[in-house]
């Protein structure tokens, strides 16, 4: 009896592994391929890049007898979106710390001498720079349309009428830059002549820069004296989309500073470098090294 017993036990503990076994060992392969699909989705997750808006910080240079200069910072993060002109009489100071005008350091050595000048005498950050005549700059921004522009209090009657222009004016691109390269104005008032022309049209033709500007200056390229990549133009684009999704109202303004009647040149002071500093930070590595 005991010896049956006994066999009847073994026959049953056997019987009952041969069930249990293979379903624990399948348990055991479920747990492994879960955490190993588990592992691989946090790797594939880790390389995935996250898209943050973009910003660019710009020079924007006007060849010609009298060069022209405008700042612009596109950011999506702020959002912010402002212009600041430049005059070309500015004063910044060149390698050994003398005084030089803005125009003449670009006649000297071009639009990336004069950035780099610009941006230590300011103690900014700039990115990219972009130089085109005025006739080019019209082509290139023809996609905008036209822009409604009060030059009343920016031009009196008497100038108005040598330049055929009403006193609130619809210009396209082209008839902009002939109107500023037109006009006998300078040093702060043709300053402020030309933060109204680019405000009128960043503002009103705000939808369409994202597609129409990039693709202006894409016809253009030839014509321009830039160091602005495809890659850059494309981010131009997507910083300029999300800047009109967020309604972020463009503004411009003439960079501060005093006017010489005397030396017919703008000398920055103080305050001009606080303002551009506020629009135009330093990278945090460079931020650190000054």
């Amino acid at each position: 009896m005991r010896a049956s017993g006994g066999r009847i036990f073994w026959a049953s503990f056997f019987l009952t592994l041969a069930v249990i076994g293979p379903l624990l060992g399948l348990f055991a392969f479920w747990g492994v391929q879960q955490n190993r699909r588990a592992v691989q989705t946090q790797q594939v997750q880790s390389g995935v890049p996250i898209q943050r808006p973009g910003s660019l910080s710009l020079l924007l240079a006007m060849a010609g007898e009298r060069p022209a200069f405008v700042l612009a910072r596109l950011d999506g993060a702020s959002p912010a979106f402002r212009l600041v002109v430049v005059p070309g009489e500015t004063v910044v100071l060149d390698g050994q710390g003398q005084p030089i005008t803005l125009a003449e350091s670009y006649a000297a050595a071009g639009p990336a001498r004069a950035g780099n000048l610009l941006a230590a005498t300011l103690g900014i950050q700039l990115d990219r720079y972009l130089a085109a005549t005025p006739a080019v700059w019209g082509q290139s921004l023809s996609g905008l349309g036209q822009a409604r522009v009060n030059l009343s209090p920016l031009l009196d009657e008497a100038q108005r009428r040598a330049l055929g222009v009403a006193a609130v004016a619809q210009l396209d691109a082209a008839e902009a830059a002939n109107l500023l390269q037109g006009t006998d104005l300078t040093g702060p008032p043709l300053g402020r002549l030309r933060a109204a022309v680019w405000q009128a049209f960043a503002l009103q033709s705000q939808g369409s820069l994202a597609e129409a500007v990039p693709q202006g200056l894409r016809r253009c390229s030839g014509d321009l004296l830039t160091d602005l990549t495809a890659l850059d133009l494309e981010e131009l684009g997507r910083v300029l989309a999300q800047l009109a999704d967020a309604s972020c109202s463009p503004q411009a303004d003439l960079l501060p500073g005093r006017w010489d009647e005397r030396t017919a040149r703008y000398e920055l002071e103080e305050d001009a470098l606080t303002f551009a500093q506020a629009l135009f930070p330093l990278a945090p590595q460079e931020a650190g090294t000054g």
